[in-house]
């Protein structure tokens, strides 16, 4: 029995995770399978090296550093003329791994909250990027898309 196995896990994420995967396994869905154990040994990984459970936040860091990974690959296939056959595969990969992801707030709500913010902080320059986006990490974490907000904040405050 590995040390990985020995672990309770205790975070949703990757609980959600491992259901998925023993679906997949189930369902012989190969390439979900390949996807899903080396996403889960990863974050299996990063508690290993802490020596604790890994937690939903680590999970979510994972997910996404998965996700980020296979769009680089798709740039890079288009960017250097390479085998755009994969790509089909890669956006599979990035549908697979989206479910995994902590609910965003829409660009809408962020918006709208940015609008907020200025309104009630009396922000009027871009002095104020700081405050407003603090305020946005403060209360949506990485739950949202910060450099989207950022080009909001810019056009509002210009």
């Amino acid at each position: 029995m590995s040390n990985t196995q020995n672990l309770k896990v205790d975070c949703e994420s990757l609980k959600k995770i491992r259901d998925f995967y023993t679906e997949s396994r189930k369902k012989k869905d190969g390439f979900s399978k390949l996807i899903l154990a080396t996403l889960i040994g990863d974050i299996e990984l990063k508690g290993i090296n802490k020596r604790r459970n890994p937690t939903d936040e680590e999970t979510y860091d994972v997910v996404k550093k998965f996700i980020s990974n296979a769009k680089g690959s798709i740039i890079d296939i288009k960017e250097k003329n390479g085998d755009v056959n994969r790509i089909p595969e890669i956006e599979k990969e990035i549908e697979l791994l989206s479910q995994f992801q902590p609910p965003q707030v829409s660009n809408e709500d962020v918006k709208l909250r940015i609008k907020s913010i200025i309104e009630n902080k009396n922000i009027d320059s871009m002095r104020g990027m700081g405050i407003i986006m603090g305020t946005l990490s403060k209360e949506f974490g990485k739950n949202y898309d910060a450099s989207l907000a950022n080009k909001l904040v810019k056009e509002l405050l210009s």
